[in-house]
């Protein structure tokens, strides 16, 4: 009787073992699954890189008589934005996009002659004055890169310069000169020249100085007019041909030492003859002389040596 029971449970727990091990095959690793699922909800997204712009041509800060082209350089942008602002001499600010464009092709450069064949673009309300031109790139997801590039557009550029082995002062000047046609209208067409001392009053000496294009240099004859050692400016203002001021004048300052000439009056008064000079002169004659009458009395006193023999 014992050995059925034993018989029947062996057979009743193998029976619980297979049904057990078929019911684990049949069941997923939870690893797996895990996997499985979290595969089914990962999202790949691929993101290329960000817009990028350049602008070159222009110095940041610079001053131009004749401002060049400037040149737009674009990465990875779907639309780029041109922008100038302008702000003249009386402080009024006009701003205006001057192109917008969709790129065709990944990268690549566009040019902007705003002071030469596109300045149609700007229109008449641009002239002398501070310039500020602004691209703006935008690229995917509206991601967005700028640059820009401030300048200084004027109608002359005038600058101080000193002969060091003449001790004369000039000034250099750069222009946008008249040239007599419809095209040179509104440059310059005449320059003014005036000296001041420290305290802003006209030197009386020194009459006004009209330069006249295309002349470039020009002396300032602060030694021809006598004039004591001290500070002044030299205004240098620059006209149209309706005599009406360009832009404001520029100012440069001279700190000027001037050349003692001393005062040796009578005959010799406008030779440059200083005292120094007169006494070794002095000195030369006097030692000639003495030479000379020297050498007459040796002869004379041989002479008479010969008379009494």
């Amino acid at each position: 009787m014992r050995k059925r029971q034993k018989k029947v449970l062996g057979l009743l727990g193998l029976s619980v073992v297979v049904a057990m091990t078929g019911v684990a095959i049949m069941i997923p690793s939870p690893k797996a699954s895990a996997i499985s699922t979290l595969t089914d909800r990962i999202e790949v997204r691929v993101i290329g890189a960000g817009p990028n712009v350049d602008i070159s041509g222009m110095t940041n800060g610079a001053t131009y008589v004749h401002p060049g082209p400037v040149t737009v350089d674009y990465e990875n942008i779907n639309t780029g934005v041109v922008t100038v602002v302008y702000t003249n001499i009386d402080g009024e600010t006009i701003e205006k996009v001057i192109d917008t464009f969709v790129p065709g092709q990944n990268t690549g450069s566009r040019e902007y002659d705003l002071f030469g064949e596109d300045s149609e673009l700007l229109g008449d309300d641009f002239g002398y004055g501070t310039y500020v031109i602004k691209i703006r790139g935008i690229g995917q997801n509206n991601v967005q890169d700028e640059d820009l590039v401030t300048f200084n557009y004027v109608p002359l550029v005038a600058e101080l310069e000193e002969d060091e082995d003449t001790g004369k002062f000039y000034v250099t000047l750069d222009y946008d000169e008249d040239d007599g046609t419809d095209d040179g209208d509104g440059k310059v067409a005449e320059i003014i020249i005036e000296v001041y001392d420290k305290d802003g009053n006209l030197v009386p000496e020194i009459p006004p100085i009209v330069v006249t294009p295309p002349e470039k240099k020009v002396e300032i004859p602060l030694s021809d007019a006598d004039l004591p050692t001290d500070e002044y400016i030299v205004r240098v203002t620059p006209y149209n041909r309706d005599k009406e001021e360009l832009y404001t004048p520029s100012d440069l300052e001279i700190d000027y030492e001037a050349i003692e000439v001393p005062d040796t009056g009578g005959l010799f008064k406008n030779l440059n003859i200083s005292k120094e000079d007169y006494l070794i002169t002095g000195l030369l004659i006097f030692f000639i002389f003495g030479i000379v009458g020297f050498g007459v009395v040796a002869k004379s006193g041989k002479s008479n040596s010969r008379k009494r023999k």
